[in-house]
């Protein structure tokens, strides 16, 4: 019997740890500034690029070697933070 069980999933990347270390102070100085909003914790800081829908657990070990073949045909960049937002919105 096959498992139909459905898992919601994204590809993202890991920041550095000089990156998360920013990010973190950044948080930190805003903490009181907006005390209701719901920080990520440090430990899960990555950039999301693409969310999936939700697929079938059968078909995770597939979606995984077929990112991995793709990603290893790139090479690490820089990029530049220039702007903070929130999810869903500032309200």
């Amino acid at each position: 019997m096959m498992n139909n069980t459905r898992i919601r999933c994204f590809l993202a990347f890991d920041l550095s740890e000089d990156v998360k270390n920013y990010i973190r102070s950044v948080i930190e100085k805003n903490q009181k500034r907006f005390p209701r909003a719901r920080w990520v914790a440090s430990d899960k800081l990555h950039v999301t690029l693409q969310f999936f829908p939700a697929l079938p657990s059968s078909q995770i070990d597939q979606v995984k070697l077929i990112l991995s073949e793709l990603c290893s045909q790139f090479q690490v960049f820089d990029c530049i933070l220039n702007e903070i937002g929130v999810f869903p919105s500032w309200n």
